[in-house]
């Protein structure tokens, strides 16, 4: 027995075998799923995808799956179509999470002496600033 074996349970999130497998083997999307190497090939019949060309030059990112950036812009209200498979819903949940954690890293490594207490009120104004801006 090694000095680690007590903590391996922690270590590894107690996740049942299943779920760990999840978690470190992300399944594909769907629409990756659909055309695994990349979907690019249908820009040249699709208009909704030859704007986001557009945006991937201005940006200066390629994406491989373009629909998942198509899908990444489609509202709730557009509702189920075989283009996106579907609503940004969950990718704006993602989003979220990770803006909130480049605005959490950007005020602790910017502000050292600031507390808990005042990163955080820091932090909610960013976010209200946000969901005011919308």
């Amino acid at each position: 027995m090694d000095l680690w074996t007590p903590c391996k349970p922690s270590l590894e999130f107690n996740l049942k075998h299943d779920l760990r497998e999840v978690w470190l083997n992300y399944p594909l999307h769907p629409l990756q799923l659909q055309e695994p190497n990349t979907d690019r090939q249908l820009i040249e019949t699709s208009p909704v995808l030859q704007k986001l060309t557009e945006f991937e030059e201005a940006i200066g990112v390629i994406f491989t799956h373009v629909r998942l950036l198509a899908r990444a812009f489609t509202l709730r209200t557009v509702g189920f179509n075989h283009l996106t498979l579907g609503h940004n819903q969950r990718m704006e949940f993602l989003g979220d999470s990770i803006m909130q954690l480049v605005a959490t890293e950007y005020l602790f490594i910017h502000f050292p002496d600031h507390h808990e207490g005042h990163l955080t009120v820091s932090l909610c104004s960013v976010i209200l600033s946000n969901k005011i801006a919308e």
